[in-house]
C-alpha cells in the first residue's frame, strides 16, 4: 500500500489547524488506477510527562512517517481514509466517497482536540494507557509489512540496480533526517543533548567550537574563524524564564572574571521551552532583574529561538555569519536581538 506520500501524485485538498494538531487532507495517485484519501496530522503541542499527542495519534491508528511531510514539511503521522475511483477529480460533489472523505476531515479535526482531553484524563486515572481502540488497528488500507530486517545477507547479491539505488538514498535521507532532528532539539531539549545540538548549530554556522572541561564556568568556548572574535557560551534549557538568581548568570559572571582572554561570555538559553514557538513570542525570556546584572556586566544572551532564526538566516536566506558574530561580540549586555533593529 505505501507510506502514504509517495505515488504518482500527492494533492493538497484541505488544511485546518485546531488546537494542538495540524491537519491536511491528502489525495495520493499511487498508481494509474489507484488513488486514495490520506489525512495527515501533525502535533504542535502536547503533555510530555503524560500521554503525549504522539502517542495520541497511534492510539487512533495513525502511522507514524518519519521523512518530510510534504503539506508540512515535517515528520508526521498518517491515515488511509478512502480508496477513490481515479477516474473522477478530488472535488467532485458526485463522488460521495470525496464527499464523506472531506466531511469526515471537518469532523475530525472539529473534535480531535477534545478527545485528545478526554483519553488524557483517562491515562491520568488509569496511571497507564489501555489499547482502547483496537477495532481501529484493521481499518482501511495497510502499509506493508517491513521486511527488511527478516532477510538473509544473500540477498542483497540478488537486488536490483533500483533498489541499491533506493538504499543509497534512505541511507542519505536518514543522516539529513538526524541532522534536522538535532537542529530542532535546540528549540525544545535541555540538559546535555541541548549542549550538543547548539554545538552542531554553532558548527554548522561556520564557527569553531570546543568543548570545555567538566567543573568549567562554560560550556563552550566559540571562534569565528581567522579573527579575534571569540566567546564564552553557557547553554541551558527550562520551561521558565532566565531569573536573577540563575547560576548560569553566576557562571557567565566567574568566567567573566576568570578568562585570561577577551572572550566575551554569552548565555544560550532554551527559555520556556514547554511551550509552542506561538505562544513563547509573548514571554519575557530574561527577567528585568536578571538584564540588570547582564547589561552593566557586558555579558550577551540570547535565546535558541533566535539562535535558530540565525541558524534559518545564513543557511537560507544569505546572511553573513561573521557579521552577526562580530554584532554579538560588539553587543553592550543584555537579550541580543535578531534580526538586528
Amino acid at each position: 500500500m505505501g507510506d502514504g506520500h509517495y505515488g504518482l501524485e500527492n494533492r493538497d485538498t484541505s488544511r485546518l489547524g485546531v488546537g494542538r494538531f495540524l491537519l491536511a487532507l491528502g489525495y495520493l495517485i499511487q498508481d494509474a488506477a489507484t488513488a486514495y484519501f490520506v489525512i495527515h496530522i501533525r502535533p504542535t503541542g502536547g503533555y510530555i510527562s503524560e500521554l503525549t499527542s504522539q502517542r495520541f495519534l497511534e492510539l487512533l491508528g495513525y502511522t507514524h512517517f518519519p521523512g518530510q511531510c510534504p503539506f508540512f514539511q515535517a515528520d508526521c503521522y498518517y491515515r488511509y481514509v478512502y480508496e477513490s475511483p481515479i477516474d473522477r477529480e478530488n472535488r467532485d460533489p458526485l463522488d460521495r466517497k470525496v464527499e464523506y472523505a472531506h466531511k469526515r476531515f471537518r469532523d475530525l479535526a472539529e473534535a480531535l482536540p477534545g478527545i485528545y482531553e478526554q483519553v488524557h484524563d483517562i491515562y491520568i486515572k488509569l496511571g497507564h494507557i489501555p489499547d482502547l481502540f483496537p477495532a481501529l488497528r484493521g481499518y482501511g488500507p495497510q502499509p506493508l509489512p517491513d521486511f527488511s530486517q527478516e532477510a538473509p545477507p544473500w540477498i542483497d547479491k540478488a537486488k536490483v540496480a533500483e533498489r541499491k539505488e533506493i538504499e543509497e538514498q534512505l541511507e542519505r535521507a536518514v543522516e539529513r533526517h538526524k541532522y534536522f532532528s538535532t537542529v530542532e532539539y535546540i528549540l525544545w531539549g535541555s540538559g546535555d543533548q541541548l549542549e550538543e545540538a547548539v554545538h552542531l548549530v554553532l558548527e554548522d554556522l561556520g564557527l569553531e567550537v570546543h568543548r570545555t572541561p567538566k567543573g568549567s564556568t562554560i560550556d563552550r568556548l566559540v571562534r569565528l574563524p581567522q579573527s579575534d572574535v571569540a566567546f564564552g557560551v553557557e547553554i541551558t534549557g527550562l520551561n521558565d524564564a532566565i531569573k536573577k538568581k540563575s547560576n548560569k548568570i553566576t557562571q557567565a559572571l566567574t568566567f567573566l572574571q576568570e578568562r585570561e582572554g577577551s572572550e566575551r561570555p554569552v548565555i544560550i538559553a532554551n527559555t520556556f521551552n514547554d511551550l509552542p514557538l506561538e505562544e513563547r513570542a509573548q514571554k519575557e525570556h530574561f527577567t528585568p532583574e536578571a538584564l540588570a546584572l547582564l547589561k552593566p556586566s557586558g555579558i550577551a544572551a540570547l535565546t535558541t529561538v533566535t539562535l535558530y532564526e540565525i541558524w534559518k538566516a545564513v543557511k537560507y536566506d544569505g546572511a553573513d555569519i561573521r557579521s552577526i558574530a562580530q554584532d554579538l561580540y560588539n553587543h553592550p549586555g543584555g537579550e541580543f536581538p535578531f534580526p538586528r533593529p
